[in-house]
């Protein structure tokens, strides 16, 4: 399975490329929207995991723009966002994310929610 995280800050990247590892899942990392637009119905991963505030296009419309591709709407969004708020929670489902997650979150979260969004057990 190839889990696509699309996070602008080098650190979480890191910290999310590690949690795949230990899940021996491949990964496809962009640190911004357009290129990860560029790439994604190449890759067709099986989940996305974005960030929401990140510089040009934001999560929230990286989100709408997979969720209206007849290619990439099918893939699950798991939206992670170290401005969390009831708004922004709102909002990002609204643009179609299957999960969220406020930043920092610990990395049996972030585990757990990979797992859920993939069917694993």
């Amino acid at each position: 399975m190839k889990v696509m995280i699309v996070e602008d800050d080098p650190d979480v990247r890191q910290l999310l490329e590690m949690v795949l590892e230990e899940m021996n899942l491949k990964q496809a990392i962009f640190n911004n929207a357009a290129s990860a637009l560029a790439q994604v119905e190449k890759i067709l991963p099986d989940l996305i995991i974005m960030d929401i505030m990140m510089p040009q296009i934001d999560g929230f419309e990286l989100c709408q723009r997979l969720k209206n591709n007849s290619r990439t709407k099918h893939i699950p969004i798991l939206a992670i966002t170290g401005y969390d708020s009831k708004e922004n929670r709102k909002k990002m489902f609204l643009c179609g994310a299957d999960d969220y997650l406020a930043k920092p979150f610990d990395l049996s979260s972030i585990t757990g929610k990979i797992r859920a969004l993939l069917g694993l057990r």
